[in-house]
């Protein structure tokens, strides 16, 4: 199971590889990245598609703090670092974005 250890969480990821532009997928409140399995379907044959599980949701292992939309933008900056992912578009919804 893919897990980066980011800003002490164990934050979950699935990465489709490959050498085309990456695009980082964040789902919704009470989803996880497999709302977006259509979408990577679609977009894996062209470009690189990372999809998370934020801070309390999906396979990502929480510490149970209360935590602020800065820290999930920091968690998503923190997976793109740790992929080597120095610039990416980004798709999301609800407080995925």
């Amino acid at each position: 199971m893919p897990i980066a250890e980011l800003n002490g969480q164990g934050i979950y990821f699935e990465d489709s590889g490959g050498n085309g532009r990456p695009i980082i997928l964040g789902h919704g409140f009470l989803m996880d990245h497999r709302m977006f399995d259509a979408q990577v379907a679609a977009l894996a044959p062209e470009f690189r598609v990372i999809r998370w599980d934020a801070r309390g949701f999906g396979q990502t292992r929480w510490d149970g703090k209360p935590f602020t939309p800065w820290d999930s933008a920091a968690d998503c900056v923190g997976l793109l670092d740790h992929l080597g992912s120095a610039r990416s578009s980004t798709g999301t919804t609800s407080p995925g974005g």
